[in-house]
């Protein structure tokens, strides 16, 4: 079962742990600036509420995780508009798919709730879970255990039914045969372009154009609002370096432990050996001949030869033969029955046993050291149990700080001094960001949404505490702030000038193709077309869909064509984002022939189609179950 929910933890389920579990802190008191009066709901589905709180907690992990995905290219990602809608829809949909799969009559038992929560690294320590773990990070959130795993069985239970969905789409092996053709469809063509380059030395723009362009997009032309913010950090590094354990509870725990049997040590022994090997494939003639093998070096072993000699000469055991036969220190518990037993009968140092059988073969075994049983003194596990009881102590400082933290950033809205003082906690300062962002702190989305939101920006308050990671939390305020103005024309004018010699080269270049594609559908000779009209000809291409050597939007233009009809090429035109156009002439479509064969290596290609169907199959089923229910959507509280 664990391991099912770790393999799973790629797909829909993951990601709903991950908005489940990592709510940021820096909706911590969200309540008590958007709570005191009745929240209005953001949406409604079937009677049920999307409330504020929810919306915010899954759109900060949205943005949260485009950060993650993308660096620093999130920001051109992060249109908050866009983002919003996606978010709302997203979280509509699973309350309708949790609705539906209760109805169609999925369940989910306790013990899948409980192997689920086990199974999130976020609560485990070494791999095994850890219910102090658990609890502790629920208590950081805010959050109550019946809540959270509830939540949990929402998200399985909504699960269920993806997953049956997917399971249920498949790609037929005509389908498959046919996407293979399709793909390995070959086509040839010939192309000329016209250049945007060409245009550009034919067009002026003047001063009057370009100011009256200015002053119509003035809005196009601004400087964004800008803000210097005053922030502090409270780190669980910094926590635990003043964190400074007693000798006192140094000792009583170790005391503890001692008593526990935590630090005694089993005697152990230090032997070498030499195997002389018998598989069990072995018939009773190659055993007894194994036997006597060995039985001839124990005899010479006893009449003095070298042990270590020996061993590196005969001994089947290659890794320990080369080191004389050492094996190191054993303690029971560590080797086979048979080995153990003949090792701990041994009485003096550089006794050896007689012959010992195993399932490995014959070994001769000698005693070189014995460690007596012992408890290990207090200085030698004095490092670690400082480092267990620091952190352990860390761990519930920063807690306590981190409520701290969260009540005199609220209680003394309009300073940061009071918590700085009272946690020790040092005042930094930003350079001036937009809501685009900056560096470092100031590139996280949770961090800009909460210093550019009217809580911070207009009304002048401190910010809740945000996490930027589970041991780092912050709080912020503005500083300084300068409003969006326009900026002047001659700051802006080459810019203008460029972008309107531009629009009037693609209006020249887009008049001169629309003739001379009429003329490219009637010309004989391609070559003598383009050297008439001074263009650039491209002769004899042959693609198939995934070429990635032409333009995507050349290549996507060349498999919309019509096919040649008759030995007569068919003729399309198209625009590239550089502005240039291009003329086609396409002359011969290619089939591939797809027989059994070709599906033999197609495993991946199946998977991948198949998994797209049942992309779509989940799509269609969601929208179906979307059309028939009661969904209504404030959009005021949205924005």
């Amino acid at each position: 079962m664990l391991q099912a929910i770790r393999d799973r933890a790629q797909g829909v389920f993951a990601w709903i742990i991950v908005v489940i579990i990592c709510i940021p802190f820096a909706l911590w008191g969200i309540q008590e600036y958007v709570g005191v009066q009745e929240q209005t709901a953001i949406a409604i589905v079937d009677g049920d509420e999307i409330s504020q709180q929810e919306f915010l907690s899954a759109f900060y992990n949205y943005q949260y995780r485009l950060q993650q995905m993308f660096g620093e290219n999130a920001k051109q990602l992060l249109n908050d508009e866009f983002i919003k809608q996606q978010v709302l829809q997203k979280m509509i949909e699973d309350k309708i798919i949790f609705d539906k799969s209760y109805d169609l009559g999925y369940r989910i038992g306790d013990q899948q709730v409980i192997d689920a929560i086990q199974a999130v690294a976020a609560f485990q320590t070494e791999g095994q879970f850890d219910k102090e773990k658990y609890q502790q990070h629920l208590r950081m959130q805010g959050m109550p255990t019946k809540t959270f795993e509830f939540k949990i069985r929402q998200a399985l239970q909504s699960d269920q039914l993806r997953s049956g969905v997917k399971l249920s789409s498949f790609i037929t092996k005509k389908e498959l045969m046919h996407f293979l053709a399709l793909k390995r469809q070959t086509r040839r063509f010939d192309y000329v372009t016209i250049d945007l380059e060409d245009f550009l030395s034919d067009v002026e723009v003047s001063d009057d154009e370009i100011a009256q362009y200015y002053n119509d997009n003035k809005h196009q032309y601004q400087q964004a609002m800008q803000v210097k913010l005053e922030y502090v950090l409270l780190t669980f590094d910094s926590v635990a370096s003043r964190v400074v354990p007693e000798q006192a509870k140094l000792e009583q725990l170790y005391q503890e432990r001692k008593e526990a049997g935590q630090y005694f040590v089993d005697e152990q022994r230090k032997v070498r050996h030499i195997l002389i090997q018998v598989d069990d494939q072995d018939d009773q003639k190659q055993v007894s001949e194994a036997k006597a093998k060995a039985e001839k070096i124990l005899q010479r072993l006893k009449q003095g030869e070298n042990f270590a000699t020996l061993s590196k000469q005969f001994s089947d055991d290659v890794t320990s033969a080369s080191l004389g036969g050492d094996l190191g220190f054993i303690a029971k518990g560590m080797m086979v029955a048979e080995f153990e037993q003949a090792v701990f009968g041994l009485k003096n140092i550089n006794d050896m046993t007689d012959l010992v059988k195993t399932k490995y073969g014959f070994h001769i075994i000698q005693l070189l050291e014995i460690q007596a049983a012992s408890t290990k003194s207090f200085d030698e596990v004095k490092f670690q149990l400082t480092r267990e009881l620091r952190k352990h102590t860390a761990e519930q400082l920063f807690y306590d700080q981190s409520q701290q933290l969260s009540d005199l950033s609220y209680e003394n809205p309009d300073n940061l001094d009071v918590a700085s003082e009272a946690l020790g906690l040092e005042i930094q300062s930003s350079d001036w960001l937009t809501k685009q962002g900056g560096q470092g702190l100031f590139a996280d989305p949770k961090v800009l949404q909460v210093a550019f939101s009217d809580d911070v920006l207009l009304e002048g308050n401190n910010s809740t505490v945000i996490e930027l990671s589970p041991d780092r939390l912050m709080v912020l305020r503005v500083k300084e702030k300068q409003e969006a103005k326009d900026l002047p024309l001659e700051q802006v004018k080459p810019q203008i000038e460029q972008q309107l010699l531009s629009q009037k080269a693609e209006e020249l270049i887009t008049e001169k193709a629309k003739t001379l594609f009429q003329d490219f559908k009637k010309q004989a000779d391609i070559e003598k077309f383009a050297t008439e009209h001074h263009l650039i000809l491209s002769r004899d291409q042959s693609i198939q869909r995934d070429n990635t050597e032409l333009p995507i939007a050349l290549v996507s233009k060349v498999f919309r064509m019509k096919k040649p009809q008759q030995d007569k090429p068919s003729y399309a035109q198209v625009t590239l984002d550089s502005g240039d156009i291009i003329l086609i002439q396409l002359n011969q479509v290619e089939e591939a022939k797809i027989d059994q064969s070709d599906l033999e290596n197609q495993v991946q290609l199946q998977q991948k189609l198949e998994a797209e169907q049942a992309h779509r199959d989940l799509q269609n089923m969601v929208t179906s179950f979307k059309n028939q229910a009661d969904i209504q959507v404030n959009q005021q509280e949205i924005k």
